[in-house]
């Protein structure tokens, strides 16, 4: 039982052998006498259990312990991850925002900035690029033409330089040998001294003669050619001025149309707000009309049962008095008392029934202001007809007038000041004529307004005198008690107000149509807008094709200018050769008379090779004179190319011309006939207004005169039915006779209006036509005088091209002259040159001549008187041409001159050519600088480029690398709190287990348990479940501090 209950000892034992701290219990001394006994056994088996108790005790604690460790190092830890998880989300926040600032569209952004500065820089690139070819372009020419004036210059300078010394040098030969001739030949030379000087005398008269007419020639060329350039000067500047004018008259006719067109847009805007206005009034007083008419309808009703309650009562009463013949006269009493009660019944039925009446007069009453009121919109309905006409009609006229313009434009040529003129008069007189329209229109409308208000006088004087007819026929009617007259006035009312309603539909209907028409009236209207702007855009091509004509015109002025400054300066060149020339001869002409024969060869060699070189010019001049002839040809065949499109564009300004007067006149004819057939409608419609006014009065007379009539028959009435029978019929014929007569008043009355308005109608029509026909003439007048300018301007232009022709003429004369001049110089070469051959021959004469007076020379004396005599004219000729020396130095001096200030004009262009070179180069450097600059800013922005793009990348990789961080540590996270779990319901699973062994009830001590589980093997396995749990939970940690370690060096990095 022992056993049973408290297990047996080996059990013990092997229990002690597994738990080594039993061994202090277990040395306790106990009495070996008490070891078998059973309160040993028993106290021995408490005390094992109680080492027992208190060693699970101490486990339990020390597992508890280190549970709630585990579980608060487990907090702690899951504490520090939420906190990591928090700094990861606010990390991950702020890389979300970098990423966003650093997203595509911002680097987009940046990368547009980047391609506009890229693309400004090499715009500036190629600007500068520009400039400095151009530049350099400008210097090459400047070069060029430095070269070639100094080229020019240098042959110019070197061959006068050249001829100069060449004469020189000749000269000094010339005079050496003459000196020792003179030396030699002195004593034989005196005595022929005297006719070679009269000969050279005529030499140097016709070459004096020759140059000063060359002078004069060359002078009057010159004086032409200057009167030619300031001539087209002045003419180029007066087309400046035209063309400016022109154009200035042109932009202010402009601006003036727009505002016309921007007052007429108000204009028709305020006309359409009225309309719709005009509308409002008319839907407004059509709601009234159709109230009045269900008041007449119900009044109508009312009278209609009024009449046949008394239709009744009379009927009823015509009965009872016919009765009342019949009894006797005891009847009398009651008799009277009926009577009494029917007279107070018809007292009470004649005050309603007056009472009726006078409402039914209000209602005429009403009815006449709404006929006014009627007649007022139809009145206003015809103004808007007719304005809308008018309208139609001035819509008509600017098509016309567009018509006209684009009938004079499209006859319009190359010149542009006549275009301009056709165009400025077109286009300003369409406005004129619109405004002209607007205020006849409305003047019309105001005289249509005044005609109105009469009319609405007379119809409201008529409207009272049927007012007073209508009570007059009210109170017939009462007195004889005319039911069926009344009735049939209703059902005229009836009719007259279903006539008002027709009308006023057709009112409507025509209110659809004028909004129609003035809807097809707008679109014409922007059709004529169209037009203009087409019209303006035109304008704007012709004048754009005018200034590039003028641009062209003015190169060529240039062009011309240049021309003529070349050939001026070449005249002036040739003038100093010469003049040089002049010089030359002057200078060889004294040299002639101290020559000899040599002396005169080497002259006439020298004279040869100059005129030869002179022919050479003229050879050129002659060339350069033929291309300008060609170019004046090419200009001149231009010019009358122009002038046969001018002349055949006066043609058909002259027919447009013709054709105008003719309609001119076709339209006076037709105004004539018309003011003719608008006095004779006058004339006829007043005499047709005398007779419908005698009408009239007549039919007044004779309503008078049956109204008389009624009355005196209502006055002479009497009880008998005989007589009321005859006075019925009296009253019935009269009644029937009024309603003709009315009938009659009425249709003469519709007549009378229907033919005043016709003659309304015609009127406005007249004029209207007679407005369009005399703006048709202020047109054609305007045409007529525009085409006048136009031809007074043509005249003009061919004015100018007879003087250009008269021009070319005089250049082709010049040349012909030149050609002349060139034949004649060449004949005196050739006179020269037999002049030549002759002095030689007489000079071997004049030889022969010398021997026989050397014979002579005793014997003839006399002669030497007078070569003394011819010696002194010899010496005052040498002091003549010592002066022409010295004038010949002077001019040496001045070609000096001119040569110092050639050289200084070349100092000056080297200068300017320098300073081009160093601006050149400065510009250079500039723009080497601005590349290196924008290659610096170029690769400094790729650079950042890259470095932004190696930062998104970057940025990219870390937040995926914390994307899968995150992760990891979120599915660390789970997994730890799913084994907290496991571990959680693993210790209270424990702590139940233990509390089964540490609470045990009172019965379970006393009862044993057959199932009692083993402690020991129970808490061993809860142990080794805990360490492999605790093992587990630390490398989960040791992992978890890793991950947090590596976030934290990447953090660091980044």
């Amino acid at each position: 039982m022992w056993a049973s209950f408290f297990g047996s000892d080996e059990a013990s034992d092997a229990l002690a052998d597994e738990n080594p701290a039993q061994d202090v219990v277990r040395k306790e001394p106990y009495v070996e006498e008490l070891e078998d006994s059973p309160i040993s056994m028993l106290l021995k088996r408490m005390n094992q259990l109680l080492v027992q108790v208190g060693e699970l005790e101490f486990e339990k604690k020390s597992i508890a312990e280190k549970a709630a460790k585990d579980i608060s190092s487990a907090k702690d830890e899951i504490v520090r991850l939420r906190n990591e998880i928090d700094d990861l989300n606010a990390q991950n926040e702020e890389l979300v925002y970098q990423c966003e600032a650093t997203s595509d569209p911002v680097l987009l952004e940046q990368m547009q900035d980047l391609t506009d500065m890229r693309d400004a820089l090499l715009s500036i690139r190629n600007q500068l690029e520009n400039e400095l070819e151009q530049k350099e372009e400008e210097i090459m020419t400047m070069k060029e033409a430095h070269n070639h004036a100094e080229s020019m210059r240098m042959e110019g300078s070197g061959m006068f330089f050249e001829d100069i010394r060449s004469m020189v040098a000749s000269e000094e030969a010339i005079l050496n040998d003459l000196c020792g001739h003179l030396q030699l030949d002195c004593s034989v030379t005196r005595w022929t001294t005297s006719l070679i000087s009269s000969m050279i005398r005529e030499v140097v008269n016709t070459k004096s003669s020759i140059s000063s007419e060359k002078d004069s020639v060359y002078l009057e060329k010159l004086h032409e050619w200057e009167v030619e350039c300031e001539r087209y000067k002045s003419v180029i500047s007066e087309l400046e001025q035209n063309i400016a004018t022109q154009s200035e008259q042109a932009d202010a006719e402009v601006v003036t149309i727009r505002v016309r067109n921007a007052d007429l847009e108000r204009e028709i805007d305020a006309v359409r707000q009225a309309h719709a206005a005009f509308e409002d009034q008319l839907k407004s007083q059509e709601k009234q009309l159709i109230c009045e008419r269900a008041i007449n309808e119900g009044l109508n009703q009312q009278l209609s049962s009024f009449s046949g309650n008394v239709a009744a009562i009379l009927g009823n009463s015509h009965s009872e008095e016919v009765e009342s013949f019949l009894p006797e006269t005891s009847k009398s009493d009651w008799l009277e008392n009926a009577m009494d009660t029917l007279k107070e019944q018809l007292i009470t039925k004649e005050e309603e029934l007056c009472s009726q009446l006078a409402i039914s007069a209000e209602s005429m009453t009403e009815n006449v202001e709404l006929q006014q009121q009627v007649e007022m919109l139809q009145s206003a309905l015809l103004e808007e007809q007719q304005s809308s006409k008018k309208s139609i009609e001035l819509e008509k006229r600017v098509i016309e007038l567009l018509e006209v313009i684009v009938s004079f434009t499209a006859n319009v040529g190359a010149e542009q000041d006549d275009w301009e003129g056709i165009k400025n008069a077109v286009l300003h007189f369409p406005s004129d004529g619109i405004r002209l329209h607007i205020d006849r229109w409305l003047a019309n409308h105001r005289s249509l307004q005044s005609e109105t208000r009469r009319l609405t006088d007379i119809v409201d004087s008529q409207a009272q005198q049927m007012q007073k007819d209508h009570e007059r026929i009210t109170q017939l009617q009462i007195d004889s008690t005319g039911k069926y007259e009344l009735a049939q006035l209703l059902e005229d009312s009836m009719t007259k107000v279903k006539s008002l309603q027709e009308s006023e539909n057709e009112r409507s209907n025509e209110m659809v149509e004028i909004e129609k028409a003035l809807a097809a009236s707008q679109a014409r209207n922007e059709k004529v807008e169209q037009s203009l702007s087409t019209l303006e855009t035109e304008l704007d091509t012709l004048r754009k094709s005018s200034a590039n004509q003028i641009q062209e015109l003015s190169d060529a002025n240039l062009e011309s200018a240049t021309a003529l400054k070349t050939r001026a300066e070449e005249i002036k060149t040739l003038e100093s050769f010469i003049a040089e020339l002049n010089c030359q001869l002057e200078q060889m002409s004294c040299r002639i008379e101290t020559e000899k024969s040599a002396a005169l060869e080497v002259s006439q060699k020298g004279m040869e090779e100059e005129l030869e070189a002179v022919k050479r010019c003229l050879e050129t001049e002659k060339s350069r004179n033929s291309v300008f002839a060609a170019e004046f040809d090419s200009e001149k065949k231009i010019l009358l190319q122009r002038v046969s499109s001018l002349e055949v564009t006066l043609n058909e300004k002259e027919n447009l011309h013709s054709k105008s007067l003719e309609q001119l006149g076709a339209l006076q004819d037709t105004i004539m006939k018309m003011e003719g057939d608008m006095i004779e409608s006058k004339i006829a419609l007043d005499l047709e207004r005398k007779v419908s006014l005698e009408q009239i009065h007549q039919l007044e007379a004779e309503v008078a005169r049956k109204e008389h009539a009624l009355q005196s028959l209502q006055a002479s009435t009497n009880p008998n039915e005989s007589l009321d029978v005859t006075k019925s019929e009296q009253y019935n014929s009269l009644v029937a006779s009024y309603r003709q007569l009315e009938t009659e008043l009425q249709q003469s009355k519709n007549s009378f209006e229907g033919e005043k308005e016709k003659n309304l109608v015609l009127a406005n029509a007249l004029e209207g036509e007679r407005t369009s026909n005399s703006e048709r003439i202020s047109f054609l007048e305007a045409a007529l005088s525009d085409k006048d300018s136009q031809l007074q301007k043509l005249r003009v232009s061919l004015e100018r091209m007879v003087e250009v022709e008269q021009s070319v003429a005089d250049t082709q004369q010049r040349n012909t002259q030149y050609e002349t001049e060139v034949i004649k110089l060449t004949d005196e070469l050739n006179h020269f040159r037999g002049e030549n051959s002759r002095l030689i021959s007489e000079k071997g004469a004049y030889l022969e001549r010398i021997r026989l007076a050397e014979e002579e020379i005793g014997k003839d004396q006399a002669l030497q008187t007078t070569l003394k005599h011819q010696v002194e004219a010899l010496q005052s000729e040498c002091s003549a041409m010592l002066v022409k020396m010295e004038s010949a130095r002077l001019q040496i001096d001045s070609l000096m001159q001119q040569n110092h200030a050639l050289e200084i004009s070349k100092a000056q262009i080297e200068e300017v050519n320098k300073k081009n070179q160093s601006e050149l180069h400065q510009n250079g450097r500039e723009m080497q600088d601005c590349r290196q600059q924008a290659r610096a800013e170029i690769q400094r922005l790729t650079n950042h480029n890259t470095r932004l793009e190696e930062e998104i990348v970057r940025f990219a990789t870390s937040r995926r690398e914390l994307d899968v961080h995150i992760n990891n540590m979120q599915q660390k996270y789970n997994h730890l709190k799913a084994e907290r779990d496991v571990l959680a319901a693993r210790s209270s699973a424990l702590e139940e287990q233990l509390g089964l062994y540490t609470r045990v009830p009172y019965e379970s001590t006393t009862v044993p348990n057959p199932f009692t589980p083993d402690l020991w093997d129970l808490l061993s396995r809860g142990m080794e479940q805990l360490k492999a749990d605790l093992e587990i939970a630390s490398k989960h940690a040791a992992s978890i501090d890793d991950s947090n370690v590596i976030v934290s060096e990447e953090s660091v990095n980044a």
